[in-house]
């Protein structure tokens, strides 16, 4: 859903309802999951008071916030998964009636509960372009919220299990805030009479990222 009045109001509304046959369906909210996101714009530069700036072709403040979803794990981790061992294998063969076999063992303990794995997303920013293209800039600021991360573990269970089994569980959490900083430059040259385009861009970027809740 849109929004624009007179090119200078701006704002944006989606919505995604997904599902993933990696989650288990019988338990209520792993399996499907609503993301929306939002974002509205000022064009400033279409105002009144700013109309004395010739040199302004454009200015616009913006922002934004949104979900996302991943469901980047392999599929069925909700169910107990088992494989077919190699006889050659001593570690892997069982005796049943006096002889050697091949058997089954456990490779993935169930996690029912195991869902979509969320980032958080916020944005804040500005960008302009002058004289024609000559100049141009954009500045972000950003936070980045990822919980819920899909994430292989490992050791969880008690030796009485019979061994080392391998889960996924919804575990950590990791936050990242920066700034990215775009400055550009346009122009059109005549060579030897015909048209010469160029374009320039230079990019700034600076991001902290934060990890908690660490395990696999």
């Amino acid at each position: 859903m849109k929004y624009d009045y007179d090119n200078k109001y701006l704002a944006e509304f989606t919505g995604r309802y997904d599902g993933s046959y990696k989650f288990a369906g019988n338990v209520s909210g792993k399996r499907w999951a609503f993301f929306p996101s939002a974002s509205v714009a000022w064009r400033i530069s279409k105002e009144n008071f700013m109309s004395d700036l010739t040199f302004l072709d454009d200015m616009k403040i913006r922002a934004s916030i949104g979900l996302l979803g991943n469901d980047d794990v392999s599929p069925y981790a909700f169910l107990s998964t088992y494989n077919l061992m190699d006889g050659n294998k001593n570690a892997y063969q069982t005796i049943l009636n006096g002889k050697v076999m091949q058997a089954l063992r456990a490779s993935v303990i169930a996690n029912p509960t195991l869902t979509w794995e969320n980032t958080l997303t916020y944005n804040a920013g500005f960008d302009f372009t002058m004289w024609n293209g000559l100049l141009g800039m954009e500045f972000d600021a950003f936070y980045n919220y990822t919980y819920d991360i899909l994430t292989a573990m490992g050791g969880d269970y008690p030796p009485s299990m019979g061994g080392y089994y391998y889960t996924y569980a919804n575990y950590n959490k990791v936050d990242s805030k920066g700034v990215e900083i775009t400055v550009s430059h346009r122009n059109k040259l005549n060579l030897a009479g015909k048209p010469f385009f160029l374009w320039s861009q230079f990019q700034l970027d600076f991001c902290k990222k934060s990890l908690s809740s660490l395990s696999g």
